[in-house]
């Protein structure tokens, strides 16, 4: 069974392209599978991180003071993504 896997992600908008920019990853394998059996391809990790930030308005953007009114949030997320391929072998019935 050979197996090519891509997993695409559209991420932000290029300011000055105005195009989406896409990443992609790929795996490319061969295993040697029973008909019904599982093989699973794992490895695909995204990690992602955000930074938000609140506060009461105008008060928030005063120099020096303004950090006495906001505060900022930090946010790492990870995903990983399995994929379980259960390969059938079809027969011609004559």
């Amino acid at each position: 069974l050979d197996i090519h896997a891509e997993l695409s992600n559209v991420s932000e908008t290029s300011v000055l392209q105005r195009a989406p920019i896409i990443t992609t990853s790929e795996a490319t394998t061969r295993q040697l599978v029973k008909d019904g059996e599982t093989v699973v391809l794992g490895g695909f990790i995204r990690e992602s991180e955000s930074t938000s930030e609140s506060g009461i308005p105008i008060l928030r953007s005063i120099p020096l003071l303004g950090n006495l009114f906001k505060s900022t949030s930090k946010a790492v997320t990870r995903r990983e993504i399995i994929f379980f391929i259960t390969p059938h072998i079809l027969r011609r019935i004559e």
